[in-house]
């Protein structure tokens, strides 16, 4: 176990810090040309197709010969020279691996020694991955030993130069016809180890790992919020995690930065976890049989004149790549049970173990990334979201409910890959973690550790979306060794909170407000030319990130986020400015302060709910709420917006369209100009917004204004009910709720709202007899089932509280209530406050109690409902002591 305790880290860093060092050291190459030999070593017939598609691999795949020539050119010196350096710099590094202390010992080197003069199958063959590879094979043979699972065929492996992170079967017939297994080689990308280590590398410092005063275990900060802010403050990170993805798809050279120390441990751990699982994968196929369901031409690279190069591989089905996934799963978990069986770390390891099962859906992560990479790079732009009636027939085409040949009707375009996408593979492979570890008697110390491994698949894909708008630059600089001809800019459809300050137009308006005196026609116009090259700053969803950094008095970015909020131009922003704690801020930050907040006064527009009391509702369009400073009549907002919609802009804006009154209406307004609202929708809309923050009179005209020009009397006869009532009229209301059904309203709103004005007139017969009405429509006939959940929920309080002596009533109050806690994952602090009433009454009080607690749990600390809950929950408590009396 020594040896391989050794040996095993060691092999991971030495291919790592070896892949690194071949890019900075390829220039100075003095070349001979490999292609020339063109010649056959390997003594084992099954190789010989596969040595013959390793030399074509290397010699036809641009910049193949220069890595080919340095392979060559291993030699047991220059093994030797890399080994030293790497332990070197090993030693000089603090929490590192443990097992390496061993390294410098005779023993280590001869263990070593004799790993690097293992026999290569093949001439072109790389030692480090060969080795690796062999490991990993040793190790998951032994298991499927102990499983006592069934194998046919012994597995013939190696590497090769592709742009593929899933391994393929290269078949030595490539003529029609059945396909030997026996005769074919399982073919690894040779840079899919390094590419595991370098995206686990670049991804871990995103995640807070501090090590714990407490235990021996290390504490992480998960959050999306410290994510985003090690972004941020990592510009390398980005330009390191495209230069990876771009480096596996052969367009870039090796060359990315050094780790902080810290991470030693958990980077090595997860790189060689998803090392074994592709391995394991592979091994999948081979016990469960899967035959080769067919032959197709793979793009395994970039020729040096620009063209692809292609190789014949076998192809599997959806199905059986999928089963495989799940025998592979199988096999890792036992080679890492028998690890965890040997070592002597006790819980520590146990949460290690624990965080290596969620290397195979980082791998996963990291295939979709890499399909997305390949699409970005042909096409020029992001690859399209599924559509819904996609992801079904995916799904059905893994299940072998659909063919490939046969597609589903109403798909027009469909991206269809040898493999099943990633966020399928995970979608499966999460039901079969889960279950492994609810089965377990894993303690729950180790079970929390979990996180990290969840935290990096959820910010390898926050990071890739933030390469994004630089994506084409990067790709540029890449192609043209380091220049970029032209610096293009992309808006990240998705995170683009996190992406936004990467538009040129934008940095260049920011720090020409930070550092330059000019007029307010000229910062205006620079915010447009923003505005042009990324419309959804026109959101005003910037200003959030803004408010949030300068909440958290980071220094770095300071003066930035400041700026974003002037040229945005939310009169809202002024009032904040002046409210921050600036006692510990420069005097060049507090400068920047004072202009913006003058910029602001003199060119901020009110885009909050009470900029609506200055907007007539006959002249009021979308475009007026939309964030940007005062522009000239030559600046045509309108103009701006685009034709044609990426599916994941509009979910971003969909997810932040919340209202909070006194703040930005901007992304709301831009998310209903986008999606073509109905003038009687959009009238109402902004109608009951009005009537929310008191402004009934308002509100009325916005109503009135969408009946004149048209607007469906059903939706907005109902709203305006809804303004009588906010002014007391509650018969009034009643006729006008009754006008819209009239019109034909079916969503259930015009009779939950009779039933509560029944209610506060106290014509308790009516008002039940409405609220029935209301709950007897069909659930999705409701604009959500949320809101179908909100008429259970607001009959049930109905019920418990006004018609309590009734025991029939009280019991019926009980069932609706937990229904409508059910329809909302019990995850609505007012549902379950109503499920506590309703228990208590019903002679519960200890679990009203339990319940009123986890509402409690769902509130924050800072919310103006906090005091009420908490009030709530003592009145629980004070009933249970009550009836404890008795």
């Amino acid at each position: 176990m020594l040896r391989n305790a050794i040996l095993l880290p060691l092999l991971i860093v030495l291919n790592g810090w070896y892949s690194e060092g071949l890019g900075q050291d390829i220039n100075k190459l003095e070349l001979r040309d490999p292609c020339e030999i063109d010649s056959s070593c390997t003594e084992d017939p099954t190789y010989r197709f596969f040595e013959k598609e390793q030399l074509s691999a290397f010699c036809n795949v641009r910049s193949g010969k220069m890595l080919f020539n340095k392979l060559l050119n291993l030699s047991q010196k220059e093994q030797a020279r890399i080994f030293n350096s790497v332990i070197r710099a090993l030693d000089g590094r603090q929490n590192s691996i443990p097992s390496l202390e061993g390294l410098m010992s005779p023993e280590g080197k001869k263990h070593l020694s004799d790993e690097m003069s293992r026999k290569l199958p093949t001439c072109y063959e790389d030692p480090y991955v060969y080795s690796l590879i062999s490991y990993f094979m040793s190790e998951v043979e032994k298991a499927r030993i102990r499983l006592r699972l069934p194998l046919k065929i012994i597995p013939k492996y190696g590497s090769l130069p592709t742009s593929e992170i899933n391994a393929y079967t290269y078949p030595p017939d490539t003529a029609a016809g059945n396909v030997d297994m026996r005769g074919s080689v399982i073919g690894f990308n040779r840079q899919l180890f390094m590419f595991a280590y370098q995206m686990t590398k670049i991804t871990l410092p995103t995640i807070g790992v501090v090590s714990s005063n407490k235990s021996n275990f290390i504490e992480i900060d998960a959050s999306l919020k410290a994510a985003k802010r090690a972004i941020l403050l990592s510009p390398s990170l980005k330009r390191n995690f495209t230069n990876a993805l771009l480096e596996f798809t052969q367009h870039a050279d090796p060359s990315t930065q050094p780790i902080d120390p810290k991470f030693d441990a958990p980077l090595i751990t997860f790189a060689m976890a998803i090392e074994l699982f592709a391995v394991c994968h592979e091994y999948g196929h081979l016990i469960k049989d899967h035959q080769i369901q067919d032959k197709r031409k793979l793009r395994l690279g970039l020729k040096s004149d620009g063209g692809d190069y292609e190789s014949v591989v076998g192809l599997r089905s959806w199905h059986q790549e999928l089963e495989a996934d799940s025998m592979g799963l199988v096999l890792m978990i036992e080679v890492l049970r028998n690890q965890l069986a040997s070592e002597s770390f006790g819980k520590v390891e146990e949460s290690r173990f624990i965080y290596k099962l969620y290397a195979p859906l980082f791998f996963f992560a990291c295939a979709d990334i890499i399909e997305n990479t390949k699409f970005f790079i042909d096409s020029g732009y992001c690859k399209p979201k599924p559509k819904i009636e996609e992801v079904d027939y995916f799904r059905s085409l893994a299940s072998r409910e659909a063919t490939k040949v046969k597609q589903a009707s109403g798909i027009k375009q469909i991206f269809l890959q040898d493999h099943p996408p990633g966020w399928l593979r995970q979608e499966k492979m999460i039901k079969y973690i889960a279950g492994y570890l609810k089965k377990g008697t894993f303690s729950d110390e180790s079970l929390k550790q979990g996180i990290l491994g969840q935290a990096i698949i959820e910010n390898v894909d926050l990071i890739w979306s933030s390469c994004i708008p630089k994506f084409n630059s990067f790709l540029d600089s890449a192609r043209n060794q380091g220049s970029i001809r032209k610096s293009t800019y992309t808006p990240a459809p998705n995170y683009w909170d996190i992406a936004f300050l990467d538009n040129p137009y934008l940095e260049k308006a920011t720090t020409a407000f930070i550092n330059q005196n000019l007029s307010d026609k000229e910062y205006t116009k620079l915010f447009y030319d923003a505005v042009k090259a990324d419309w959804l700053l026109l959101s005003g969803i910037q200003n959030r990130w803004a408010e949030d950094w300068l909440r958290s008095n980071e220094i770095s970015l300071r003066q930035n986020a400041v700026a974003v909020l002037a040229l945005t131009g939310d009169i809202q922003s002024a009032n904040f400015l002046k409210g921050l704690d600036i006692s510990s801020w420069t005097d060049s930050d507090t400068g920047v302060l004072k202009k913006a907040i003058n910029y602001l006064g003199r060119n901020g527009r009110n885009t909050s709910v009470s900029g609506l009391l200055n907007i007539s509702a006959k002249q009021f369009k979308l475009s007026m709420l939309f964030s940007h400073p005062t522009f000239g009549s030559d600046l045509n907002i309108d103009s701006l917006l685009p034709q044609k919609l990426h599916p994941y802009t509009l979910e971003f804006l969909e997810n932040n369209r919340d209202i909070v009154l006194g703040k930005s209406m901007s992304p709301v307004a831009l998310y209903m100009a986008l999606t073509n609202v109905t003038p009687e929708r959009s009238y109402s809309f902004w109608a009951d917004v009005l009537i929310r923050a008191s402004y009934p009179d308002s509100a009325l005209s916005y109503a009135t204004m969408g009946l004149a020009k048209g607007g469906g009397k059903a939706i907005l006869e109902n709203t305006i009910g809804n303004i009588l009532t906010a002014k007391g009229n509650l018969k009034e209301a009643i006729d006008h709720y009754n006008i819209s059904l009239s019109h034909g309203r079916k969503d259930g709103w015009p009779e939950l709202n009779i039933a509560k004005n029944y209610d506060k007139l106290d014509n308790l017969g009516e008002a039940e007899k409405w609220f029935r009405k209301a709950i007897d429509r069909d659930p999705f006939a409701a604009r959500s089932i949320s809101e179908y959940a909100e008429y259970l929920n607001e009959f049930a309080w109905f019920l418990v509280t006004r018609l309590r002596e009734d025991r029939n009533k009280i019991k019926e109050a009980l069932k609706l209530s937990i229904m409508s806690n059910k329809l909302v994952n019990y995850q609505d602090p007012n549902f379950l406050d109503t499920l506590a009433e309703c228990l208590a009454t019903n002679g519960n009080e200890e679990q009203a109690v339990k319940v009123m607690a986890s509402a409690l749990k769902l509130v924050s600390f800072d919310s103006e409902e906090r005091t009420k809950y908490e009030q709530r929950y003592k009145e629980f408590q004070s009933r249970v002591i009550k009836q404890n009396k008795k």
